[in-house]
Order: structure tokens, then sequence, then C-alpha cells
């Protein structure tokens, strides 16, 4: 009988603490958010493309952007441009910093997130989902809209 209630307890103490994770991580990731995530349309022949988008930390706390997953290239990787000897070069990023109570642009010229080896073209009016992954584990979902030039 005592043992069953210890597993009925412990059962029950993993629960709790399971939802206070959901639930802490579920008010981080609130504090996140995208806007205007979008692509460039490129002709049919280009296997590399970028991604542009805003991401809004609403929280107290610094985040660290470290990966983006998608299923429309074989890769994609944080980028900037960096002025170096009076010549604009592409950099890999290892992470793009979003601070608290800030934004981060992520644009054409600067910061962005390149694709690829992509495994069809960027067409106007295509919609693929991302997943922003930060260094603690958060995650946010959203669509990149392909579009002719940037929005409004």
């Amino acid at each position: 009988m005592r043992s069953q209630m210890m597993r009925r307890f412990t059962s029950m103490r993993g629960c709790t603490v399971l939802l206070m994770w959901f639930g802490l991580t579920g008010v981080a990731a609130a504090e996140l958010s995208v806007q205007q995530a979008w692509s460039r349309a490129l002709p049919p022949v280009s296997n590399v493309g970028a991604v542009y988008l805003t991401v809004v930390n609403s929280g107290e706390i610094e985040r660290h952007l470290v990966a983006v997953h998608q299923q429309l290239a074989a890769r994609a990787e944080l980028h900037a441009h960096v002025l170096k000897n009076g010549m604009m070069n592409m950099r890999k990023q290892a992470s793009a910093v979003i601070k608290s109570g800030g934004k981060t642009a992520f644009v054409p010229g600067g910061l962005h997130v390149m694709l690829f080896g992509l495994s069809r073209p960027l067409s106007e009016g295509l919609a693929y989902p991302i997943t922003l992954e930060f260094a603690n584990g958060e995650r946010i979902y959203t669509t990149v809209e392909v579009r002719l030039s940037a929005p409004e």
C-alpha cells in the first residue's frame, strides 16, 4: 500500500514539474514574436535564397537566436554583411542577439538568414514555415511569404 502511494506521489510530482516547465516556456515564448517574415522571389534556377524578418523581444531577458529550421533548403544559416577593407562581405554568424525590450531586424544588406540548396524555387505567392531556435531552447514558429519586394 505504501509503495503504491509513493508511486502516485512521484507521478503527481513529475506531472507538476512538467506543467510548470511548459507554463514557464509558454510565458517566455510569448515574450518573443516575429513580424513580416518574407523572402524575395527569385528565378527558378536559383539554389540560394534569404529570409528577412524582425524578431521582437518584449521580455526582460536578452535572447540569442542560434538556428533556423525549415524544410525548403538543405540548410539555413545566420549571416551578416560586414564591411572589411572597404568591401562588403557576407559572414556566417553563430548567433544573433535580440535585446530585452527591443527588436532585431533581419534585412537585405544586413543581418539575414541564408537558405542553401533550395528544393524548389522561391516563387511569388509561396509561403513556407520556419522555426527560430534560441540558445535557451525556446522556439518560435512562423510562416515566410515569398514576395517581389519587402513588405511596407
